[in-house]
């Protein structure tokens, strides 16, 4: 169990530029006057470079020793962050938050690794979305309340690379390489032995339908706060759904945490699908309370799926390392729905986004339960 919370820690931690990337992004466009289509940059080039250095992850993550990996990745990007408090150019921005990216990245392939090698691996992606969540609520107060307030871009970055600086600890905790088996053998599986692809397939196909699923949560999160401002929402109303709903991921996702594998991944998968439709069709009805319980219901639908899908992603995957590119595949699908959405939203407004992000989340789900049936798992013991 030490080891999942670090993992789940250290991928807290990992994630917490995304998790506040709002905060970020306006402490950056009042300390360097940036504009907005700057900022999507520096947005765009981060997600970018953070999913490259995951997607690389499966040419290396059994060959490296994921303590040092980590430490190293949690160096490299307080050193960053630290810089970054003393930048005093914004056109110096782009390369630094490119560098983090690709750290961030590097940290998260290891902890990926660490979470999918448990031997119960939906209840280890379960509580790490908890962990999550709780740092990132924990860290949007103290930013958005009082640092940024009285200390701008440059408390923010102290403030990012003094959180970051606290992984390192939880660094040492992770497994030095985790399961040691890579492709089956012939003996054990004499076709995928002589077809590689055949043994990296179900898991390819896993990871589409994990990249499915993102895009369609991403396709509605994205322009979650926008939504409500065009219903005539108050700020404070806004605001209020948006904490409501992380309450509601917090126990959702601490439920699947508490029942860790006691039912197949299809019950969380299909019960958190169907929660994230009827959702959507929530958010249709009229009112402010409509759209608080539209958030609630998404962010609870949410917390159900994500770490199963994430459980059979890596089930399904007999090559023991093509899963840790889970992270990238996250990201890569957020660089696809941005650039998608704004089209679809020029040519049918929140709801035709809306009814796409609703085709994502079918698709990933029918393309889930096809890759579970391409083969049956390989069972290697675990190493936590």
């Amino acid at each position: 169990m030490s080891a999942v919370l670090a993992a789940a820690y250290l991928s807290g931690v990992g994630n917490l530029v995304v998790n506040v990337q709002p905060i970020v992004l306006g402490a950056l466009a009042d300390g360097y006057h940036l504009g907005d289509g700057a900022l999507g940059q520096i947005g765009a080039v981060y997600i970018g470079f953070s999913s490259l250095s995951s997607l690389t992850a499966p040419l290396w993550i059994r060959r490296v020793n994921w303590r040092y990996t980590s430490l190293i990745a949690v160096i490299s990007c307080v050193a960053l962050m630290a810089l970054g408090a003393v930048t005093s150019q914004g056109t110096w921005l782009l390369i630094l938050f490119a560098l983090i990216g690709a750290a961030q990245g590097a940290v998260a392939a290891p902890v990926f690794a660490a979470l999918g090698d448990n031997r119960n691996p939906e209840r280890a992606f379960a509580v790490s979305i908890v962990v999550q969540s709780v740092i990132a609520a924990g860290m949007q107060i103290l930013l958005a309340s009082y640092v940024v307030p009285r200390a701008g871009a440059y408390g923010m970055f102290i403030s990012l690379a003094i959180v970051t600086a606290s992984a390192g600890i939880a660094a040492m905790w992770l497994p030095t390489r985790g399961r040691s088996a890579e492709v089956p053998s012939a003996r054990q599986d004499p076709v995928a032995s002589a077809i590689p692809w055949r043994a990296a397939l179900p898991c390819a196909v896993a990871l589409v339908a994990l990249g499915l699923f993102t895009a369609g949560l991403l396709g509605f999160w994205y322009f979650v706060e926008r939504i409500g401002a065009a219903r005539g929402m108050a700020h404070g109303a806004i605001g209020l759904a948006l904490g409501l709903g992380s309450v509601a991921n917090v126990a959702s996702s601490g439920l699947v945490a508490w029942l860790g594998g006691r039912a197949s991944e299809r019950v969380p998968i299909a019960a958190g699908s169907l929660i994230l439709l009827l959702a959507f069709v929530v958010l249709q009805l009229d009112g402010d309370i409509a759209y608080i319980a539209c958030n609630m219901m998404f962010s609870f639908g949410f917390g159900l799926a994500q770490p199963a899908y994430l459980a059979v992603v890596r089930k399904v995957d007999a090559t023991n390392r093509l899963f840790v590119a889970a992270g990238g595949v996250i990201g890569a699908a957020g660089v696809v729905i941005g650039l998608v959405a704004g089209p679809i939203i020029g040519l049918g407004g929140y709801k035709a986004m809306i009814l796409v992000a609703a085709g994502f989340v079918v698709a990933g789900a029918v393309l889930l339960g096809i890759s579970a049936k391409m083969r049956a798992p390989v069972a290697v013991a675990a190493t936590a």
